[in-house]
């Protein structure tokens, strides 16, 4: 069913999500067809997922990617909808957050992702927090006006089918980061940000999951970033790895050079620099973010001459 012009299902894969995939399916709201394959769950989860939807599958082990492909294999989900919003089994809607998805899809855009807001928490959700408000406020914007996103985020994000069905599917500990790069580089599409498709995360709350989370996100994210050869493709997707590959590098040297401050004599200009210069960037991404066409027309015409 669709709640705009755009024919809308969510899909949601789920493995022991019985505490918490309830409220996720109340916060969709009735009039959406929700999809949802429980991944070899132990607990109730299945059966909770039935009181809110018929589409409910059990699926052998596999993890998220795998999941949803067997939804969308099942139940020929490419075929039948036009575009698919991925939700984690973790996540609430806020009210009006799929028509906001729906309203950004317009043509031209393979997908967009959502803006995720954190559940209260302990120190590891606050500081997911602050990083999620530090990505809203500096960088999203300004990367979906450059036409840079490097992930659409699994979280929350609407995908164009006909985008999807070009889209060879595989498993991948980040699968929405391939098949961001995958759009980008087959260029399929622009990739936006729907800043009122607001949703709201349950984050880590132990260290052992917290970490395992954090090394699983960035074993996924360097094996696709030298897979598709960011930042050496020429494509707006590399301008945005090249300002986050070079940010990781500039913070490491700043870290490691404070540390030993005391040992730098007149290299202390180094870490100052480096400072300087990331703050100098992010405030030219912020700028861009709230500018005008005027200020990005040079960018855009730079773009659509290294994207034809």
């Amino acid at each position: 069913m669709s709640v705009g012009k755009v024919k809308t299902a969510v899909i949601i894969a789920a493995r022991n999500e019985a505490r918490d995939i309830a409220k996720t399916l109340a916060s969709i709201g009735a009039g959406v067809d929700v999809f949802v394959a429980s991944d070899n769950s132990t607990d109730r989860t299945f059966t909770i997922a039935k009181y809110f939807t018929n589409h409910v599958i059990q699926v052998e082990r596999g993890g998220k990617g795998r999941s949803l492909r067997a939804l969308m294999e099942h139940y020929d989900l490419l075929n039948e909808y036009d575009a698919l919003i991925m939700l984690d089994a973790d996540t609430i809607m806020a009210p009006g957050a799929i028509a906001a998805f729906e309203e950004a899809l317009v043509p031209g855009v393979a997908g967009v992702t959502g803006n995720i807001q954190c559940l209260p928490g302990n120190f590891f959700a606050s500081w997911r927090a602050i990083s999620y408000l530090n990505m809203r406020l500096f960088y999203r914007d300004g990367m979906a006006a450059l036409n840079c996103i490097h992930v659409m985020c699994g979280t929350c994000s609407i995908w164009s089918t006909a985008a999807l069905k070009q889209i060879p599917m595989r498993d991948n500990p980040v699968e929405d980061m391939l098949y961001t790069y995958e759009i980008h580089r087959r260029k399929l599409g622009k990739i936006g940000f729907a800043k009122k498709a607001i949703v709201y995360t349950q984050e880590p709350t132990r260290l052992g999951d917290y970490s395992r989370q954090m090394l699983r996100w960035l074993r996924g994210y360097w094996g696709v970033t030298a897979e598709f050869g960011t930042p050496f493709g020429w494509q707006s997707l590399d301008l945005g790895q090249a300002f986050i590959i070079g940010q990781f590098t500039l913070s490491a040297l700043c870290l490691v050079s404070l540390l030993f401050w005391p040992l730098l004599g007149n290299w202390r200009w180094v870490p100052l620099t480096s400072i300087g210069i990331e703050v100098g960037v992010i405030s030219a991404l912020a700028f861009v973010a709230v500018s005008g066409d005027v200020y990005l027309r040079p960018t855009a015409q730079f773009l659509r001459f290294c994207n034809p």
